[in-house]
């Protein structure tokens, strides 16, 4: 069961709760074997709070599915959406804070996911994000890197299966500007550009 919204959270933070398609405390994608079931985010702190200096109504977790899933494993990662459409908004905004990571790893540059910005004039924009420049894959091995010029790290944690592969875990604050600013957001589709990679969002915040 979702979390009840924290009565401390405002219009600024985007209420996902009908757009959740996993929880913190639970495996949010299709795993590979029993001993994959604590591979969750059970460690963040799912509550209103700050982080990187943006306040995020945190609750559970948007994640899409993988480009093409072939084999065994097709029917449960079908079960995943490759869009999550309208997610409600009804504001005027100048910058979009977006908190999020990738389950799986793709080539630097290649784009991962998008944000499409639905305006009351019936225009739109998509602003794209892509591996190496704005966010990385969650689990993080030693020696591979976590900086990217358009996002940092704003949460570092474990699991017992990452840690038992010798890996941590974290997540991606990336910052969005909204090319019209003047003009009222609706709605905005969450969206895989069809990687390898999974994206998935833990919470997204206006201002």
């Amino acid at each position: 069961m979702v979390p009840t919204r924290d009565s401390r959270a405002t219009s600024k933070q985007l209420d996902l709760s009908p757009h959740y398609t996993g929880l913190l405390t639970e495996v949010f994608y299709p795993q590979f074997g029993v001993f994959d079931l604590d591979n969750e985010l059970s460690e963040f702190p799912g509550e209103t709070g700050v982080h990187g200096g943006v306040t995020f109504d945190v609750r559970g977790v948007i994640a899409l599915t993988i480009r093409e899933p072939t084999g065994l494993w097709r029917e449960i990662w079908n079960l995943l959406p490759d869009r999550c459409l309208g997610i409600r908004v009804e504001d005027r905004f100048t910058r979009l804070h977006l908190l999020h990571a990738t389950a799986f790893a793709v080539a630097e540059g290649i784009p991962v996911e998008a944000l499409i910005l639905h305006y009351g004039d019936r225009t739109q924009a998509e602003l794209d994000l892509v591996y190496g420049q704005h966010v990385r894959n969650w689990w993080r091995k030693p020696g591979e890197p976590s900086e990217v010029p358009h996002g940092k790290v704003v949460w570092q944690g474990n699991n017992p299966i990452a840690h038992a592969a010798g890996a941590t875990l974290r997540l991606y604050l990336s910052i969005l500007e909204n090319p019209y600013p003047d003009r009222k957001v609706t709605r905005l589709d969450f969206v895989s550009k069809g990687s390898q990679a999974v994206p998935f969002v833990v919470a997204l915040t206006i201002d």
